[in-house]
């Protein structure tokens, strides 16, 4: 199965979330501490890593979190997969339409 991926090391985030009532599973490449994604069915996304935590700002109407909602960090590499799991802590609207999902890491890399 190695062989299917690329030969360069790749990071990325898988998102677990529900757009107008439906589960979805959103990956998006890591390049960088801080992202910015759009999309046209969940709208503006950022997002921001400090040590254990990954903080979310995002402004859409059809974007819902819930308590257990996690974000997985993958790290895919030639030989191995390991993934580090958030979840999320709290969320809570602020003063410019933007909502703020904050994700605690819940466990340590483990191999896949």
């Amino acid at each position: 199965m190695s062989s299917l991926w690329p030969e360069l090391a790749s990071w990325y985030y898988l998102l677990n979330f529900k757009v107008n009532g439906e589960m979805v599973y959103y990956p998006f490449l890591c390049e960088s501490s801080e992202r910015e994604i759009n999309s046209e069915e969940i709208g503006t996304m950022k997002y921001a890593i400090s040590g254990n935590e990954i903080y979310l700002t995002y402004k859409s109407e059809n974007v819902e979190f819930e308590a257990g909602d996690k974000l997985d960090y993958i790290v895919t590499e030639i030989t191995k997969t390991t993934m580090q799991s958030f979840e999320l802590t709290q969320e809570e609207p602020d003063d410019n339409q933007y909502s703020r999902a904050s994700f605690q890491k819940v466990n340590k890399i483990e191999p896949l």
